[in-house]
């Protein structure tokens, strides 16, 4: 067998099995989020909404207002930032971008308010990010050096 038939074979083999296992852990989780109650649920289901961003999105955005809608019924502002993020970077991959922003923005503000500067920079990087996207440089660098801060 040649070099490049064994190289695609061991990258197709491991592939499978990369997907076996990403198909093991989302049935996990899953499974988990039946009896999941309060800020557990709410983790597991930002967890899942990421396992779907690239390739499920409907479901990623389905989970994601769940998320949303727990941690506001909870009143717990750092899970609602961690959800609008989600959301947010689940837009901005998607090519939506003016509703990415609104979601990040409100991530931003979120993380401000209870003073998570980790959510803060990542936040900023993800609007600037939705700047470089667009070819707008002053707002580009005027996130990316808010998210080094």
């Amino acid at each position: 067998m040649s070099t490049r038939k064994s190289i695609f074979l061991a990258l197709l083999i491991s592939a499978f099995f990369s997907s076996l296992y990403g198909k093991e852990k989302i049935d996990s989780l899953l499974a988990l989020l039946q009896n999941a109650t309060d800020t557990n649920r709410v983790e597991l289901l930002l967890r899942i909404s990421g396992y779907y961003q690239s390739n499920e999105t409907d479901k990623c955005l389905q989970y994601c207002k769940e998320a949303i809608e727990l941690s506001e019924k909870l009143g717990n502002k750092g899970w609602i930032a961690r959800a609008y993020y989600r959301k947010g970077n689940f837009y901005n991959g998607n090519g939506n971008y003016t509703a990415a922003f609104e979601a990040l923005v409100k991530s931003y503000d979120l993380f401000e308010e209870v003073k998570d500067y980790n959510g803060m920079s990542n936040t900023a990087n993800s609007i600037g990010n939705i700047f470089l996207a667009r070819n707008d440089t002053a707002n580009m660098f005027k996130y990316y050096k808010l998210a080094l801060v």
